[in-house]
């Protein structure tokens, strides 16, 4: 289980993160709505990169890829399946760094995107709830 300190201190935080842009937003004056549409000023702008980074990190260290940490959680759930990846798991990344370098396919990139957009509207919602 030590395979999710990493992610879970990635959104740990995201949230500390959201929260301090949360709370310099209300202070400033700044809305919700302004927040929302991505109209910011240098602060709420560092703020709002440093939430959206350590979002992508947490959902890209979870990926169950080799030498991932989402890789050492699939012994949690099937030793069979973790035991066929430890044995091809050259290949798997030797696929992944195609997959990554490959011009013009953006596989991972846009299932991180994806995925920390969603992430990111979830926490923008809870804590605006609270501030707002």
């Amino acid at each position: 289980m030590s395979s999710l300190a990493g992610p879970a201190m990635n959104l740990l935080l995201a949230i500390i993160g959201i929260f301090l842009m949360m709370l310099y937003a209300r202070i400033v004056g700044i809305s919700a709505s302004l927040l929302m549409t991505y109209q910011f000023d240098m602060v709420t702008l560092f703020w709002w990169m440093f939430v959206t980074i350590n979002i992508a990190l947490a959902v890209f260290n979870l990926l169950p890829i080799y030498p991932l940490d989402g890789y050492r959680l699939i012994g949690v759930f099937s030793k069979r399946a973790l035991n066929r990846m430890r044995k091809h798991a050259m290949f798997i990344t030797i696929a992944l760094v195609i997959i990554i370098l490959a011009p013009g396919v953006n596989i991972i990139g846009s299932y991180i995107s994806a995925v920390t957009d969603v992430v990111y509207r979830l926490f923008f919602m809870l804590f605006s709830m609270i501030f707002y």
